[in-house]
């Protein structure tokens, strides 16, 4: 028989815990919101590499450490990524049938 034993410990919510989390979720839907007026309106998609220089003057992104925002854009770029290429081949599927 195999026992473990865990413990939990629980903390309660403040400021300092959440401040974090509130501006690493502001600066991705900030992003998001750029990208995706820039793909509707012009029908292009802004990338991470160009799109870098264009946010890093965000109050979002300042506020952050540099390599914590690089980190949200590139993971943001590889949701977009993976999106679009879901996208293409659903549609693809269904001109098929």
């Amino acid at each position: 028989m195999i026992v473990t034993h865990t413990k939990q410990f629980w903390i309660k919510p403040s400021k300092t815990l959440l401040w974090p989390y509130h501006v690493l979720k502001n600066l991705y839907n900030e992003c998001n919101y750029q990208i995706s007026q820039e793909f509707f309106n012009d029908g292009c998609w802004i990338r991470y590499c160009y799109f870098y220089h264009f946010i890093k003057t965000s109050n979002n992104h300042q506020k952050l450490l540099a390599q914590t925002g690089q980190q949200i854009l590139k993971k943001l770029d590889r949701n977009l990524r993976s999106f679009k290429f879901n996208n293409l081949s659903e549609s693809s599927n269904d001109k098929q049938t």
